[in-house]
């Protein structure tokens, strides 16, 4: 059965007899205005497939059969039910609201107003007979299951082979795979911080022998490069500003430092000697160059060694 197929109920006008009610159905694709003859006793669809409807003036009516070409209503199935003024006495008692309470057992799918009247879509997926009174006149509809059509007495039976399961994404594996991935990743972050954490920055001594290293002997500028190292070493340890001040007051400085009163005479000898290397204007030698230099890894050697006993 093609649930969602479309039965045009159509309500003809001046039925004489007695009990004349009609269940009916309509194909799904045709939905089409019926036209109703004012002269006539009763009305015939015009569209193909839609079924005449029966409406009687009292309320014992019966279902009329069903007409040739016809097919039976479904659980499922949408029936829609055009009512216009032509097939009531009095049309001032149908409204939305009456049509609600008279289909109260139906799903109302649709419900459109016109002037011409209302034109009502509903279903149900509960078969039975029901009863709709809407003024004077009584509408019964059958619906039916689709079970009624099978044709068989017996008990049904089921096959005792198991079908085997469809394809199916192992997601749980691709869940493990990637908390793995992620835990790995974090661990590789995590030891990447630990190890910077537990990296330490470079001492000012170890600062002072590479940059001192590095510099050129023979260059012109050297002795005040070796100078300017020796300044920032001190000020790295002891966190004091002595560049751009002169020897003299370098030791002005250094005397209120307890831990450096043992190396101060040598400091000011240090300086001392290379302010007149620097200032004379005379040729300094490459080998007094060198002896200078080593004079001083020897004072900052000793610095060096008194912080790290004091330490």
């Amino acid at each position: 059965m093609k649930q969602g197929m479309k039965r045009i109920l159509r309500f003809a006008v001046l039925m004489i007899l007695a009990g004349a009610v009609a269940t009916a159905g309509a194909t799904a694709a045709d939905k089409a205005t019926a036209a109703t003859a004012a002269d006539t006793a009763a009305a015939t669809a015009t569209t193909p497939g839609t079924v005449p409807i029966g409406v009687a003036d009292t309320a014992d009516t019966a279902a009329t059969d069903v007409p040739d070409g016809a097919r039976n209503i479904y659980v499922g199935d949408i029936i829609t039910l055009e009512i216009t003024s032509e097939d009531f006495s009095d049309f001032s008692d149908i409204s939305a609201a009456a049509l609600a309470e008279a289909f109260e057992d139906f799903e109302i799918v649709e419900l459109t107003e016109s002037p011409e009247g209302f034109l009502l879509s509903l279903r149900t997926f509960v078969p039975g007979t029901y009863t709709a009174r809407l003024g004077n006149k009584e509408i019964v509809i059958d619906v039916k299951s689709t079970l009624d059509d099978l044709d068989r007495e017996g008990i049904f039976e089921g096959g005792t082979h198991v079908a085997p399961p469809g394809f199916s994404f192992p997601w749980r594996i691709l869940f493990y795979v990637a908390a793995g991935i992620l835990a790995a990743s974090g661990g590789f972050i995590l030891v990447g911080i630990v190890k910077k954490k537990r990296a330490k920055a470079p001492s000012p001594y170890h600062v002072f022998l590479r940059r001192s290293g590095e510099l050129d002997a023979g260059a012109d500028n050297y002795l005040v490069d070796l100078t300017l190292y020796f300044k920032e070493y001190l000020e790295s340890l002891y966190q004091f500003r002595i560049i751009g001040k002169t020897s003299f007051e370098i030791l002005a400085e250094l005397v209120g430092i307890e831990a450096l009163s043992p190396m101060l005479p040598e400091i000011g000898s240090w300086l001392t000697e290379g302010d007149r290397l620097k200032f004379t204007g005379v040729d300094v030698a490459p080998e007094e160059q060198q002896a200078h230099y080593k004079r001083l890894l020897t004072l900052v050697g000793g610095i060096d060694a008194l912080e790290a006993g004091a330490a």
